[in-house]
């Protein structure tokens, strides 16, 4: 064995793998559906496995000897020189990007807590769903739940609206599992704190048997000037009607392909729902007042370049789930996007847009590893009144505290409060 075609073919196979789960991330952030689309899915990922060592099984004398690729037919010589050029030179460039990841500056401090279940989890909390054998696997961190709290500062937020809070959830993915009682305890946790705007950005229900845990789940979230919602991909697939009539019967205002301005302590903001690819048609901005602070909110980061040609200012989503399983020193591998793990969780400053994506609460696979699902608290502070928004701050990462949180309708009163 030659350990130099031993590495020609390790780095072919990895720069085969990088297409293999584009071409899946991609076709997974498209509008289109139905079974060919999955089993066309399901044959990347075949491929993805089965390629190297089928090239193997055709060709053995490829990892002994380093002149049996130039043997290779030449339709399979082209392949393996550009999936070389792939692992060799785009994967470690990749790599490195994400290795240098930095907060944005105007990310003023970030802190968060932990909700964890108490030990021996309830049975009933796993509930009936179609995958629901993927919760108990060993390390799954599908049952714990990181809210967190970030204050960031925008160049354009009028000074009146400094302070303004924004609960952001996303992805709940009512199915079954997490069951109804876990979804309570979460609701009524992050219910205990009156926020300014609730935000809801999608993938509310996931089952045509979940319609009515809006209301009672929901409906314990409290805020003062309002809250609002768009909808995601697995929200399509379903009775849209029907979603956003229970959104509304909980005071909950569905945004989708609209825009609205909202007036407080003299100031205004807009306020666009984007339901793009899946739910059409984009909301029409050509009499959205030019000088307003844009809030955007989106099911899927991959409409931040939209978010950007209409200067939005700060745009809310979800979708990709941080990738549910985050690999050590890589990060996600699969997330439903046409950019693959570019925006897979947490904030990006694209000018002249703030993104900011959840990792969401919940998921079609119940799933999570070394990626616990997410809320977040918002606080914005306006560049006027705090002159540090251009600089970076280096951020101290700290261990969030554990709070034990039993899995009951109500939370325990000694919850410490966000």
């Amino acid at each position: 064995m030659s350990a130099a075609s031993l590495l020609v073919w390790f780095v072919a196979a990895l720069g085969h793998a990088a297409l293999c789960v584009h071409a899946a991330n991609w076709m997974q952030s498209t509008r289109f559906r139905g079974w060919w689309l999955k089993s066309l899915r399901r044959g990347v990922h075949l491929l993805n496995v089965g390629l190297p060592f089928l090239l193997l099984w055709y060709w053995p004398g490829l990892i002994s000897r380093l002149g049996a690729w130039l043997e290779l037919p030449m339709a399979v010589q082209v392949y393996v020189a550009f999936v070389l050029l792939v692992g060799g030179f785009y994967v470690p460039t990749m790599l490195v990007r994400r290795w240098g990841r930095r907060p944005p500056a105007h990310l003023r401090s970030a802190t968060s807590v932990i909700l964890r279940p108490g030990a021996p989890l309830p049975e009933r909390a796993y509930g009936p769903a179609k995958r629901a054998w993927l919760a108990r696997l060993p390390g799954n961190e599908i049952f714990e739940v990181e809210v967190a709290q970030c204050e960031v500062t925008l160049p354009r937020l009028p000074p009146a609206w400094d302070g303004l809070t924004l609960l952001h959830v996303s992805d709940l993915h009512f199915l079954g599992v997490p069951n109804r009682v876990w979804f309570e305890a979460v609701m009524d946790y992050l219910g205990r704190v009156r926020a300014d705007l609730v935000l809801i950005t999608g993938d509310i229900v996931d089952s045509p048997r979940h319609y009515h845990w809006i209301r009672p789940l929901l409906g314990r979230l409290r805020w003062r000037l309002g809250a609002f919602a768009v909808l995601g991909n697995h929200d399509s697939y379903l009775d849209v009607d029907l979603i956003q009539s229970e959104l509304r019967a909980t005071q909950i205002e569905p945004i989708g392909g609209q825009w609205r301005t909202l007036e407080h302590r003299g100031a205004t903001l807009t306020l666009i729902g984007n339901e793009l690819p899946w739910l059409r048609p984009a909301p029409d901005l050509g009499r959205c007042p030019r000088g307003d602070f844009r809030l955007c909110l989106s099911h899927s980061p991959d409409q931040l370049d939209w978010a950007r040609r209409h200067e939005v200012d700060l745009m809310l989503c979800g979708h990709n789930h941080g990738g549910r399983v985050r690999a050590p020193g890589i990060g996600s591998i699969f997330a439903p996007s046409r950019y693959s793990g570019r925006h897979d969780q947490g904030l990006y400053w694209e000018p002249p847009t703030l993104l900011h994506v959840s990792r969401g609460l919940a998921g079609t696979y119940p799933i999570r590893w070394r990626c616990r699902p997410e809320a977040t608290w918002l606080t914005l502070r306006a560049a006027q009144l705090h002159d540090d928004a251009a600089r970076a701050e280096q951020l101290v990462q700290m261990s969030p505290p554990a709070l034990t949180v039993p899995l009951q309708p109500r939370l325990a009163d000694d919850v410490a409060q966000l």
